[in-house]
């Protein structure tokens, strides 16, 4: 793991650091619990205390990177998480299903997995909660 400023450029370790802070950011906000102005000084603590990093007077990698608030994109930030996570529960089954999985993708063969995921996803049609619980085989 290493912590960088930049959501979209970080692992996926540190990547939920940044999904959270911004979150918590987010909601102190909507709860009225901080102004605007704020914004800045709070993303700074929140960096330092997630990831390890001081924005200070860096705006441009701290609080102004993102263009979700600038057009009302509140509350959006945790979906990527959620997908992330949804994603290693179905690569975990897909590798289960096909214990081949990976060496198939190395050597560009998408064959198998194409066939897995229509036949096992995108044919039943049925909600993601529900997808990801069959997936993982258990609650």
């Amino acid at each position: 793991m290493k912590p960088g400023f930049i959501r979209v450029d970080a692992d996926e370790v540190s990547y939920p650091a940044h999904v959270i802070l911004r979150y918590e950011i987010e909601r102190a906000l909507i709860d009225g619990e901080i102004e605007v102005d704020d914004i800045p000084s709070l993303w700074d603590e929140k960096m330092q205390l997630w990831l390890g990093l001081s924005t200070t007077g860096n705006y441009r990698d701290g609080c102004m990177q993102d263009i979700h608030w600038t057009d009302g994109g509140f509350g959006y930030f945790p979906s990527y998480t959620l997908g992330a996570m949804y994603a290693a529960q179905l690569m975990a089954a897909a590798r289960r299903a096909l214990p081949t999985l990976d060496r198939d993708i190395e050597e560009g063969d998408f064959q198998r997995p194409v066939r897995l995921a229509a036949a096992e996803y995108l044919a039943a049609w049925q909600p993601l909660h529900h997808l990801a619980v069959d997936s993982a085989g258990h609650r």
